[in-house]
């Protein structure tokens, strides 16, 4: 195995990189190993990059520092990599194909990097030599701690090192070492698993050694400062050593005070509210799933303390560093300001923090940017969200309808009052409507895509015509895919209800244009049904699903189908058109599923929208009727929406 010189030198305590001032040879070897690829694909990932290297030979190192911006060289929708080879003739072996079109089209631009200029003296002012020879003296005081979280730190300061890239110009790296930092941290139980997943990667690759000194080394790669910023927030002591080709070293030791434990701990405590009891009035504030809720108490002083919560948020400072699991902070979400509890923090790659709003109990990702630090007072403030499980409601797997209808609760505010809690086992009641929260939920579990959609459109102030039934019915097609992904479902009209459906139609559109020149119509949440502009049509059309991007869930009621329509495009509905009954009906095809494809084809062909069929019109599962096809009309009939914009 091939011998790495700078852990021969990591071995021994008292060398220092930077007051050396010489490069072995072994160094120099292993630059001219070393390319760098100037046209990576941004959304080519590190393994990625790597199989394709793999084909040349062994690579032994591969770097794609984090900040791309500093190298000249770099282009738009690519990055730069540094990758080292075990041997020149592999190295020159990869530069040579990388360049050709053999890699499957892609191109790399690869280059052998050049050996670096280096001074025999470092580049250093007297100030910053001392200050080097101080910080090299302080830590070597750490090579013989151990790791141990329970030992309170016995020093006030620690040093740090940053390390950074300026520029590549021609292939060379020139480097520039940051001031030293001295800080203090206490580490969290998520930074000790990272560090301890980097050591083993870390010992794999370099190899099984047994000297106990090299147990302290962690092999980082070359984009140092940003892995630091992202994952070692607060809570290690760590003293860095690099080398001239790249490679990093640290040396890691951390511990814990119990003052430090014990001002986490009190950080992180929330003045909650009472218990819920039978008989309080609840709103939902979060749906987990069908039998899990988040809850909070009608009460007076809610408005108030998000108010409060609010106007602390504004002023208070952003957060410098990451915070830890469990650490309660100010999150700015939705261009509102939040107190959260931080649930999991990023790795590597990640940048987003997951947290979970303690006034609502949902949980959000934000950026670091969005979070600020937490006052004592705005701590103490009453935090109002209870978990709750729905008593009795055990379902296989959770579906659209149950969310649906949840989510209406919640975005309603619907008032539900607690009958029955025991250990946070509740049943919900409806207030307006007494209906049972939990039964319903039992009953939307049995309830396929269809009949929800059935009781959609038909539970609204609009009349019903009873559908056609019996043998040989002639129906106008007027919807072939009602239903997503069904294609056994079709939305028709009696024959001999086509005039009053197509008069219906002329006047709903003629309104909607009119309406349209003079004035958009924003509607209102306690309001139901409008009128909706889709496919440069008019429909009449009822609210079933509020969200909160501006476009709801709507079926258009004449056509059997959902559509999510955008608020500019809706308007209030007269008067006048909520008096004529829907004239349209859903049918299914009887044994569609079982045909073959050919069949299915020749079907999806004679029934398309402005089709005539003859069919007999059969009692179905769940009140939906079911055809049967004895005869198909051969001639196509227009469509009788096509003219229903028209005044003529």
């Amino acid at each position: 195995m091939e011998t790495n010189p700078m852990l021969e030198d990591a071995k021994n305590p008292n060398f220092n990189f930077f007051e050396e001032g010489i490069i072995p040879n072994e160094v120099n070897q292993i630059e001219n190993r070393r390319i760098i690829l100037k046209r990576v694909p941004e959304k080519l990932t590190k393994s990625g990059l790597l199989n394709i290297l793999k084909q040349f030979g062994n690579v032994t190192d591969l770097n794609i520092p984090h900040n791309q911006s500093n190298f000249s060289c770099s282009k738009p929708g690519f990055k730069i990599a540094f990758a080292t080879f075990s041997c020149f003739n592999e190295t020159e072996k990869a530069v040579r194909d990388l360049n050709s079109e053999k890699n499957d089209g892609l191109k790399l631009y690869a280059e052998i990097a050049h050996e670096r200029q280096i001074s025999s003296e470092p580049d250093y002012t007297q100030q910053d030599q001392n200050q080097l020879q101080e910080d090299e003296n302080l830590s070597k005081g750490f090579n013989n701690l151990e790791i141990n979280e329970e030992d309170p730190l016995q020093d006030e300061c620690h040093p740090v090192m940053f390390v950074d890239y300026e520029n590549v110009q021609d292939g060379n790296i020139h480097e520039k070492v940051t001031k030293w930092e001295r800080k203090k941290f206490v580490m969290s139980n998520h930074e000790r698993n990272i560090l301890e997943d980097m050591k083993q990667r870390a010992m794999k690759s370099l190899g099984n050694y047994d000297d106990d000194k090299l147990q302290g080394f962690i092999y980082l790669g070359s984009n140092l400062q940003p892995e630091f910023k992202k994952c070692f927030r607060c809570g290690f002591v760590a003293v860095f050593k690099c080398d001239l080709t790249g490679n990093f070293y640290c040396t890691i030791k951390c511990s814990k005070s119990q003052e430090q434990e014990k001002e986490l701990k009190n950080r992180n405590q929330l003045n909650s509210d009472a218990s819920l009891k039978a008989e309080d009035l609840v709103v939902i504030t979060a749906v987990v799933n069908e039998k899990c809720l988040f809850v909070r108490r009608v009460a007076y002083d809610y408005v108030s303390t998000i108010n409060e919560v609010y106007k602390h948020g504004k002023t208070a400072q952003k957060m410098q560093m990451f915070p830890n699991v469990g650490e309660l902070v100010l999150a700015q979400f939705q261009d509102e300001i939040y107190r959260a509890k931080v649930l999991d923090v990023p790795d590597f790659e990640e940048d987003k923090i997951t947290i979970q709003l303690i006034d609502f109990g949902n949980t959000a990702r934000v950026v670091m940017d969005d979070l600020y630090e937490m006052s004592k007072e705005c701590q103490s403030l009453k935090c109002f969200s209870h978990k709750i499980l729905l008593k009795d409601v055990n379902i296989p797997a959770i579906n659209e309808f149950i969310v649906s209808y949840l989510e209406d609760l919640m975005n309603n505010e619907i008032e539900l009052t607690i009958t029955n809690i025991d250990d946070n086992d509740a049943v919900l009641i409806d207030k307006s409507t007494a209906t049972n929260v939990n039964k319903r939920i039992e009953i939307l579990s049995q309830i396929d895509e269809v009949t929800y959609q059935s009781e959609c459109v038909y539970d609204t102030e609009f009349p019903i015509a009873n559908p056609p039934n019996g043998r040989r019915q002639s129906l106008v097609v007027v919807n072939s895919k009602p239903i997503k992904d069904h294609p056994e479902y079709l939305c028709c009209v009696a024959k001999s209800e086509m005039k009053d459906f197509i008069e219906l139609y002329r006047s709903i559109n003629v309104y909607g244009n009119r309406c349209k020149k003079i004035e958009t119509g924003i509607p209102q949440e306690k309001d139901r049904v409008f009128l909706s502009f889709v496919n440069n049509q008019w429909h009449r059309s009822v609210v079933k699903k509020s969200v909160g991007d501006g476009r709801p869930l709507c079926t258009l009621i004449d056509l059997c189908n959902d559509q999510k329509i955008r608020v500019r495009n809706m308007i209030p509905m007269p008067e006048v058109f909520k008096y004529p009954p829907i004239l349209s009906d859903i049918f299914k095809i009887e044994g569609f599923n079982e045909l073959s494809d050919e069949m299915k084809q020749m079907i999806e062909d004679k029934t398309r929208e402005g089709q005539t069929i003859i069919v007999d019109v059969l009692n179905g599962e769940n009140d939906i009727p079911t055809i049967h096809f004895n005869e198909i009309n051969d001639l196509p009939r227009p469509s009788p929406l096509r003219y229903a914009g028209s005044d003529n």
